[in-house]
């Protein structure tokens, strides 16, 4: 899992802001992200450029991959990757010498554990029934 971001979604879109506007006091768009990054203490000019970017990209300006395209294949790559393991673990489960693998998996993907051992006294009542096997 990435790290969250030091910076806020209030002061990226601020930023972004100030940059778009004071791009035109500039000789060239890297002197107003340096000046702006300066003033609102963002150490990574490189980040406030990508952010620029994809500002301009997610309003139509420039072509590319919007935000919400960018998310949805996050996304979907996630869920077939689940998938793809679950598959696995189906196909693994077919035969019998692979039920410890698929057990592992049950308790990995679903948390389903095995049932806690009982006490000495309930064992002397005789043998229960468990739903693992």
């Amino acid at each position: 899992m990435a790290r969250p971001s030091k910076y806020t979604p209030e002061l990226r879109e601020r930023v972004v802001r100030m940059v778009m506007e004071s791009r035109r006091d500039y000789p060239h768009e890297a002197a107003a992200i340096r000046s702006d990054a300066a003033k609102l203490g963002i150490t990574s000019t490189d980040s406030l450029r990508k952010w620029v970017r994809q500002v301009e990209i997610d309003g139509g300006v420039r072509p590319g991959k919007t935000s919400e395209e960018i998310s949805e294949n996050k996304a979907l790559k996630k869920e077939v990757a689940e998938l793809r393991r679950v598959n696995e673990v189906l196909k693994a489960g077919r035969c019998r010498t692979n039920l410890a693998m698929v057990r592992r998996f049950a308790l990995w993907a679903f948390g389903v554990r095995r049932p806690a051992r009982r006490s000495s006294r309930r064992r002397l009542e005789g043998p229960r029934v468990s739903s693992w096997r």
